[in-house]
């Protein structure tokens, strides 16, 4: 195609020659293309060739047009292609980012999920915080009205209780102040308030600590726990929880399990499970109890009877 079209300029150059000579003037012009098939000497048969000349300019031109009609079509069908490997790139990039949006979404999710179960655990526990406080309360108006009437051992004075309560609640309480906790205990043995603070305050000191374990096994704290359950078996069972809780901490250890065996303390256990069978705050932590009591042959024996 390319020498057809040079074909073609040529030959315009040879016939404007033509056309301006007028025919009749001999070309003495050298050119790089080789004209002699056409021009033989002089412009004898000048318009014969001159109509063959157009002619076949005519037929490039025609040849011409077509290749670019041709090149026109090549150009719109690699066009598409190229649209339509972008179109492909878009669609592949859109699902790729539309996944990765998708998890993000999810994730967010799950952690709204999350922080919803976490804050209503946090409602519950203030709601039992709650609870507990007003029973509190409930017990000091109880202990002030007999403290009124003389009804009250005078180691249970308003003082008294006021302090032991202070102490309990204490944030700074450490494994230092075990002894004081366990005489707290035992001193006030009669005020479930009192007890159940000091119980809470045990449970805090107990969770993994073993050597805190040990102290209040060895200073007779399972004995003094015991006491509170036995004594206070009809009491609410919001404030028996500490108690209990406690007495499940405890009996992770090694001693404590085996002070229940050698003092029968796997009996009284099940004894203050048959006599809270309707209450379901302590039901679950005194067989959460006896489990950690059952690993001994004789533990089990006792449950059992």
């Amino acid at each position: 195609m390319y020498g057809k079209l040079s074909q073609a300029r040529d030959l315009c150059d040879v016939v404007g020659i033509w056309a301006v000579d007028g025919g009749g003037i001999q070309l003495e012009v050298a050119y790089s293309f080789d004209i002699n098939p056409l021009i033989e000497g002089h412009f004898g048969n000048g318009p014969d060739r001159m109509t063959a000349s157009l002619a076949k300019l005519q037929e490039l031109s025609g040849k011409l047009s077509q290749a670019r009609d041709l090149c026109d079509v090549v150009g719109i069908w690699a066009f598409g292609l190229w649209m339509a490997e972008e179109d492909q790139q878009n669609q592949h990039d859109f699902h790729k980012y539309s996944g990765q949006a998708d998890e993000r979404a999810a994730s967010a999710e799950a952690k709204l999920q999350e922080l919803s179960a976490k804050h209503s655990q946090a409602d519950g526990r203030a709601a039992d915080a709650e609870a507990k406080l007003e029973l509190l309360q409930a017990q000091m108006a109880e202990l002030q009205a007999k403290l009124q009437q003389g009804n009250v051992p005078t180691e249970c004075s308003e003082e008294s209780v006021r302090e032991a309560l202070a102490f309990a609640a204490g944030a700074n309480c450490e494994g230092k102040h075990i002894d004081s906790l366990i005489g707290q205990l035992g001193k006030h043995i009669s005020n479930l308030a009192i007890c159940s603070q000091v119980c809470a305050a045990l449970e805090n000191l107990t969770f993994i600590d073993v050597d805190n374990q040990s102290r209040i096994v060895d200073l007779g704290g399972i004995e003094l726990i015991l006491k509170v359950l036995e004594t206070h078996e009809d009491a609410d069972g919001a404030l028996l929880r500490p108690v209990v809780d406690s007495l499940w901490n405890l009996t992770f250890n090694v001693k404590a399990v085996e002070w229940a065996r050698a003092t029968g303390g796997a009996r009284r256990v099940a004894s203050v499970l048959a006599k809270n069978l309707a209450t379901p705050d302590v039901l679950g932590g005194v067989c959460a109890v006896l489990l950690n009591l059952a690993v001994v042959d004789e533990n089990r024996h006792q449950i059992v009877q």
